[in-house]
């Protein structure tokens, strides 16, 4: 659609919003690491688009958290609402205790921050799950869907049953509920 340095990003965005009737709080712009690689100023000026846009009620997360050079200083320097794990995390926290600690961590962090958190990667109700139960609430990936062309994208909304989904995190859980226990002990 637009890239963070262009100067008409905010004033496109809400006229397109407003054109097809979508609140701002329901768009949320992703920014990718590589738009923050490098030079000082371009990433300031990268800060005040993400400030504008805030200001302006639309969402901005920092993708791939945990991986490459998104990190905790882009906490603290830009005002972005979210964060998304980046699923090589993720993908692990059910075979390795260390990443399962730093995604508790980053979850914890996120929460104290006030900041809406997005899992990536996430390919099983298992791993959905564990994710819950560590207060992730938001999660991406197969286990909820592939990716789909725009023209699937509606009717795919219209079917989806959030409560059928819950059933099979729960059900994926109680199965896998004795080896999750001893994996956890251990």
């Amino acid at each position: 659609f637009q890239t963070l340095s262009n100067p008409d990003l905010l004033e496109r965005l809400t006229w397109t919003a407003a054109r097809h009737a979508v609140p701002h709080d329901k768009i949320v712009v992703e920014v990718l690491e590589t738009v923050l690689l490098g030079d000082s100023i371009a990433e300031m000026d990268v800060a005040q688009q993400i400030a504008r846009l805030v200001e302006a009620g639309f969402g901005a997360r920092l993708d791939d958290f945990g991986n490459g050079y998104a990190g905790l200083t882009h906490l603290a320097q830009m005002r972005v609402t979210g964060i998304k794990i980046d699923r090589g995390l993720i993908r692990t926290i059910l075979t390795d205790a260390t990443s399962d600690k730093i995604v508790r961590a980053i979850l914890d962090l996120t929460r104290d921050l006030g900041l809406d958190v997005v899992a990536e990667g996430v390919e099983s109700f298992a791993l959905a799950h564990r994710l819950a139960a560590q207060g992730c609430q938001n999660v991406q990936g197969y286990a909820i869907a592939r990716p789909m062309p725009v023209a699937d994208l509606l009717p795919w909304l219209d079917s989806y049953d959030p409560k059928a989904t819950a059933a099979a995190v729960k059900a994926a859980a109680e199965t896998d509920g004795a080896k999750a226990q001893a994996w956890r002990a251990g």
